[in-house]
């Protein structure tokens, strides 16, 4: 007997005027995720009369302020207080938790899970109200338009993502003498100029960030050929007359100043696209209070400055790691959060057709099947009932951004041994696949994952 996987991708379509719908009622949690599947966690003991910053395995931050959980009986919480986290930031993470990409039946492009708890003694605790957590979430790009959505299971271990709120997207600043400017090493004398600027002069502005100093760093790039100097010098000068401004506001003036500039236009493209995506952040300003000293009683300034205080010892301490780009936001829930947009939003989207059986009935119900999405990273689970498997149901939809690489990903399990099977869907044409599933370790499926996705 076949098992029948069932994509059909019909016209041409705007995300905006047509919805996409994913039918999971039936997804449920394959019975083999076990510990060599899933993220582990990393667990903190914190005071909780304390503000405290915690720091994950691959780099999150999370801000906790004092008194920041309460009991069942909404009672606040003191002393020691244990809270869980798990960074779940890759798409092969993803499908080894089963947490599809998808809200309301519409699929999700995510910039990466984290999943946060807190006990005490056993007792699940809760945020208080008027505190919230402040995180940051590092990635190696930023990508525009992400918002925090959050996640809620049921009892078949379906999840899907609920939009929570927009992303922080204001600023911290740090002490000048800290930045890191540096110009690369085989820049010529005039590419360093930024370096010698009096960055004292601009403390708690916006050229005193994380976030301007990796523009500063493109800067120095810029400036490192002689044909290009003048621009760098010019770059620089926009952003200083646009200190009482938004950072984006400046960052948009700097886009098409190098998107008109034909040298750059015919040969550096690439500094177009940085300086695109960095406007396309949309980051605001540093807040003028802190030039005052903001109450520092409430939650949010609190975060906000315990997070610059762990900047300053980590970056005095040398134990930071190369500048990361980072998901900013504040949160009341704890429980999985995702960092995510609407697949597609206002772009033209293009239909693919895809029919898929399985080869045999080799452990059926042990069996998860994903659609995976590399550039937009996003992962869409099937469901399985009566021997059906599909991702959108019999007669619905669903359509890809154009020369998006999707991956048909099938594991299995049975007697202790996994098998795998992927297949590169192809765009242009119909797809017939028939799942065969050969033998592999667990490692090297991670391994084959994590590699499919670079």
């Amino acid at each position: 007997m076949k098992y029948i996987i069932v994509l059909i991708f019909l016209s041409a379509c705007v995300l905006e005027n047509k919805e996409q719908n994913i039918n999971q009622n039936y997804t449920r949690k394959p019975v083999f995720l076990d510990s060599a599947m899933l993220t582990q966690s990393k667990f903190f003991e914190v005071n909780g009369n304390k503000d405290t910053v915690l720091t994950g395995e691959k780099g999150t931050l999370i801000s906790v302020p004092a008194n920041a959980f309460v009991n069942n009986q909404r009672q606040m919480v003191e002393g020691v207080i244990k809270i869980e986290l798990k960074e779940i930031l890759t798409l092969p993470e993803m499908i080894f938790n089963n947490l599809p990409t998808v809200s309301n039946g519409k699929p999700l492009s995510s910039g990466g899970v984290i999943y946060i708890n807190a006990q005490q003694n056993g007792e699940s605790l809760s945020i208080a109200p008027h505190k919230s957590l402040y995180i940051e979430v590092p990635t190696k790009e930023k990508v525009a338009d992400m918002n925090i959505y959050k996640g809620s299971q049921d009892e078949k271990g379906k999840i899907d993502w609920e939009y929570q709120k927009d992303l922080y997207k204001g600023l911290i600043p740090i002490p000048s003498e800290i930045l890191d400017w540096e110009a690369p090493s085989e820049s010529i004398e005039c590419g360093k100029f930024v370096n010698s600027i009096n960055k004292s002069k601009y403390e708690n502005t916006f050229i005193t960030t994380r976030e301007f100093e990796n523009r500063a760093r493109w800067i120095n790039y810029l400036s490192s050929r002689a044909d290009e100097c003048s621009i760098g010098k010019q770059v620089f000068s926009i952003y200083c007359d646009y200190l009482n401004k938004n950072l984006y506001q400046a960052d948009s003036v700097v886009y098409l100043l190098l998107a008109n500039t034909e040298h750059i236009k015919r040969y550096q493209q690439h500094y177009i696209r940085q300086f695109k995506q960095f406007y396309e952040e949309r980051l605001l300003n540093v807040d003028k209070n802190w030039q005052n000293g903001l109450d520092r009683q409430s939650s949010e300034f609190a975060n906000l400055y315990s997070i610059r205080t762990h900047i300053i010892n980590q970056r005095e301490n040398k134990k930071e790691a190369e500048t990361q780009a980072t998901y900013c936001f504040s949160t009341n829930d704890l429980g999985f959060i995702n960092i995510d947009k609407l697949l597609g939003e206002g772009e033209t989207l293009e239909d693919v057709y895809v029919q898929a059986t399985f080869q045999d009935t080799l452990s059926v119900e042990n069996s998860m099947v994903y659609l995976v999405l590399k550039n937009n990273k996003s992962v869409i689970s099937s469901s399985i009932e009566n021997g059906i498997i599909n991702f959108a149901g019999i007669s619905q939809n669903i359509t890809l951004p154009p020369n998006e690489e999707a991956f048909l990903v099938a594991i299995s399990h049975k007697e202790n041994n996994f098998f795998f099977f992927s297949q590169k869907i192809n765009n242009k044409q119909k797809n017939n696949i028939t799942i065969n599933f050969e033998a592999k370790k667990l490692d090297d499926i991670k391994s084959f994952l994590e590699k499919m996705v670079m």
